[in-house]
C-alpha cells in the first residue's frame, strides 16, 4: 500500500516552516550595554534594549552606524571603518596615533592621544553625524592642537 503526502499537509507543513522562519527572524536578543536602533520601513522606529525583542520582519530593521578603528601594523597605525548593528554603550577608548602641534614658540612636537567616549544618545548618533566615531576623533584632535598651541614647549612637558 502506498502512502502519498496530502495537498493540505504539503500546504500546512509549508505554512510551518514559514512561521517558524518569521519568528526566528523576528526574535532579536541584544546583549547587556548594548542596543539597537530599529527603523521601520526606512525612518526611526524605536530603540532596543538589552534582552529579548520582537520585530516585524521584511518590515523593520536594525540600523548600521559606521565606526572608525584603528589597528596598529608594526610602527604604523591603519584606519579600519566597520558598520556595526549593535551600539556599545560602555565607555570606549579610541586611541589615535601622533599627531604634529606646533606650540607658541613654534616647536612642532608629535603627540598621541587617546580619548575616553560613551555614547549616550543612540538616535542622535546614528542619525545627526554621517559617521559619529570619525566626528569625534576629529573633534579631539582640534581640541588638542588649539590647547597645545597656547602653550609653550616647556609648560607643556610640566602639564603632562
Amino acid at each position: 500500500m502506498e502512502q502519498y503526502l496530502s495537498p493540505g499537509l504539503i500546504i500546512s507543513l509549508i505554512l510551518v516552516a514559514i512561521g517558524i522562519f518569521i519568528i526566528a527572524k523576528g526574535l532579536v536578543i541584544v546583549r547587556q550595554s548594548e542596543v539597537m536602533v530599529i527603523e521601520r520601513l526606512g525612518s526611526f522606529n524605536r530603540i532596543l534594549e538589552s534582552g529579548v525583542n520582537i520585530i516585524i520582519p521584511f518590515v523593520e530593521r536594525p540600523r548600521a552606524i559606521s565606526m572608525l578603528r584603528y589597528v596598529r601594523m608594526g610602527e604604523d597605525y591603519h584606519p579600519v571603518m566597520s558598520d556595526e548593528i549593535r551600539i556599545d554603550r560602555r565607555e570606549t577608548v579610541m586611541d589615535f596615533p601622533g599627531q604634529p602641534v606646533v606650540t607658541t614658540d613654534n616647536v612642532t612636537v608629535k603627540i598621541n592621544g587617546a580619548l575616553y567616549y560613551q555614547i549616550i544618545d543612540p538616535r542622535r548618533a546614528v542619525y545627526e553625524v554621517a559617521n559619529m566615531s570619525q566626528a569625534v576623533e576629529v573633534l579631539a584632535k582640534t581640541t588638542l592642537r588649539s590647547v597645545v598651541g597656547k602653550m609653550e614647549l616647556d609648560k607643556l612637558f610640566e602639564s603632562r
